[in-house]
């Protein structure tokens, strides 16, 4: 008898994960489409967590993009012309790409660090004082 119960639990169980998985369950952003659909608004506060990973991640490799394409000077002139972009928070980062994606939605359909990268390069380009830095065979 204790058996069929321990099974009746278990089934109970597994039914209720498969029941309530999907709400709880995010899926990976890769698109910006994949960010607004599950970002945009009150989805933030539900998944929060994957949201802020996504946008840490592009953040982090449009940094590094600026390092490794236009090299370690320039990289350095442009934080410290905008010193604030890396003070920010992390929600911050989320509004910004949430308004980008809706002023320019042609860019949903591609990566979300491409994306990011030209709303970033579009708000905060490339300062004149730092294009001497720029390593050469290299376009900005």
């Amino acid at each position: 008898m204790s058996i069929t119960l321990l099974l009746n639990k278990r089934i109970f169980l597994l039914a209720l994960c498969f029941m309530v998985g999907k709400s709880i369950y995010s899926a990976g952003i890769y698109t910006g489409k994949d960010f607004i659909l599950e970002c945009k608004d009150q989805r933030y506060i539900r998944n929060q967590d994957i949201c802020n990973t996504a946008v840490t991640q592009a953040f982090a490799s449009y940094m590094v993009s600026i390092e490794l394409l236009a090299g370690e000077k320039l990289a350095k002139c442009y934080r410290s012309y905008y010193p604030f972009l890396e003070k920010k928070s992390v929600k911050d980062g989320v509004l910004f790409l949430t308004k980008q994606y809706n002023e320019n939605p042609e860019l949903t359909p591609h990566l979300l660090g491409f994306g990011f990268s030209v709303a970033m390069y579009s708000k905060y380009p490339i300062p004149s004082k730092c294009i001497k830095f720029k390593q050469s065979g290299v376009l900005i």
